[in-house]
């Protein structure tokens, strides 16, 4: 049985960045992890599939590639139009993620409210690329770790606003 599915371009252009040129696609492909089809119910299909090819073409409205993973249907629980959630699971070592919640997005820049000492926010311009969780992004460029984000309200902060940090709730005797 087959599956179509979108990845972001930001996984074609990882391997692009390690070097992979088109004709390696089959190579790619070849060293991509098993995959996993969740159906609409949250029932995870008991046996994993490949992905066995990707388009050469970006959707420019989506920035995403169409892939096709193959999967073994010995029970015939697959059927043709059946609906679901392809996961390719895909991990990069030595990385900073933070929320999508804490980007703010100014024209053509994407800025994160950093915390100073004195607990004031200043705005950091900074360079990220989407995790492909829907939740997250891979910081690039900008932060260093230990640095103190806004991750909730980054919208409605202004430059050397005073940040509340929430205080744990006292515990009732």
């Amino acid at each position: 049985m087959e599956a179509w599915f979108s990845v972001p371009e930001t996984i074609i252009e990882a391997g692009v960045s390690e070097g992979s040129t088109s004709s390696d696609n089959s190579k790619y492909i070849a060293s991509l992890p098993d995959v996993t089809f969740v159906m609409k119910n949250g029932t995870e299909y008991p046996h994993k599939g490949r992905v066995s090819s990707v388009t050469g073409v970006v959707d420019a409205a989506t920035g995403s590639l169409s892939c096709k993973a193959t999967f073994a249907n010995p029970e015939g629980l697959l059927y043709s139009g059946i609906q679901g959630t392809v996961v390719l699971p895909l991990s990069e070592k030595n990385v900073m993620v933070i929320p999508q919640t804490a980007v703010v997005r100014l024209q053509d820049k994407a800025l994160v409210y950093k915390v100073k000492a004195d607990s004031t926010a200043t705005a950091v311009t900074v360079t990220i690329n989407d995790a492909g969780n829907g939740k997250d992004f891979i910081v690039t460029e900008g932060l260093t770790v230990g640095d103190r984000i806004v991750t909730v309200g980054a919208n409605n902060l202004q430059e050397g606003q005073k940040v509340l940090f929430p205080t744990a709730p006292k515990k009732e005797k």
